[in-house]
């Protein structure tokens, strides 16, 4: 595994994770959550990764809704998860000389490839899995939350065909110098950040390997 220098991978892996982390406490996304650069009349961002719109209703069971889903075990390294850090869709939203590196936290993994130029500044592309934070309770059920916010404008909520039939959903979070995806699934949340012009624009792939991993992990 190749280490970031000890000074820039604390600094890329605090910038990055922090957003992360702070957007946990975000309310739900609505019609004004979009990039002050985005207009209202403008397609939603994640057009572009080959999204639709969440569905206004979950499935339901006639016969009562399911035990909620099991908390997935994450595992102890980024491999072991399935994102080797030869991984292309990650690799090619980082810079030519970004260096891979991994964190093991006591419930969540980050993998991230991160370069700085002392022009441009950091650019780094986090993938973390959590056990926790997911705001599905029941595979293909859409919070009630969701269907409001969707229901309002918010262009925050997507979904594609691999995510339906894992069962679950997208959110994009806009951000003025990083964006992210975050993947709710039973039992598991997938978070891609990465420079937000870069994921604006080349985050499908990145966004499908991530749920291809949460695929494997969830099978």
């Amino acid at each position: 595994m190749i280490e970031l220098p000890r000074a820039l991978a604390a600094g890329a892996l605090a910038l990055a994770a922090s957003g992360c982390a702070a957007g946990e406490a975000d309310p739900p996304p609505g019609p004004a959550s979009d990039s002050p650069a985005r207009s209202a009349d403008a397609a939603p961002a994640w057009e572009a990764f080959g999204g639709e719109p969440v569905a206004p209703e979950g499935t339901a069971d006639e016969a009562g809704p399911p035990a909620g889903a099991e908390p997935v075990e994450v595992p102890g390294t980024c491999e072991e998860a399935g994102l080797p850090e030869d991984t292309e869709a990650f690799a090619e939203l980082a810079p030519e000389d970004a260096q891979f590196t991994q964190v093991r936290g006591e419930s969540a993994l980050e993998c991230s490839w991160a370069g700085f130029d002392r022009g441009d500044g950091s650019a780094v592309v986090l993938v973390s899995l959590s056990p926790e934070g997911s705001r599905v309770e029941h595979a293909g059920e859409v919070p009630a939350a969701v269907q409001e916010a969707a229901a309002e404008g918010s262009q925050a909520y997507f979904t594609t065909e691999r995510l339906t039939a894992l069962g679950g959903f997208a959110e994009w979070r806009p951000g003025e110098r990083f964006s992210r995806v975050r993947l709710h699934l039973p039992g598991l949340l997938v978070t891609v950040q990465a420079n937000s012009d870069t994921l604006e624009r080349d985050g499908g792939a990145a966004m499908e390997a991530a749920a291809a991993t949460a695929e494997g992990l969830l099978d």
